[in-house]
């Protein structure tokens, strides 16, 4: 399992996956967490 991100997004609604996503897209090593179901 990967430790180290450059960056870590809490909360995976719909603010959280875009934010991550777009992290991504620009070439960050990215976690996203929730505590719950992603997208709720």
């Amino acid at each position: 399992m990967k430790t180290s991100f450059d960056v870590i997004v809490i909360g995976a609604g719909i603010m959280g996956a875009s934010i991550a996503a777009a992290l991504v897209e620009s070439g960050l090593d990215v976690a996203l967490m929730e505590k719950g179901i992603a997208g709720a």
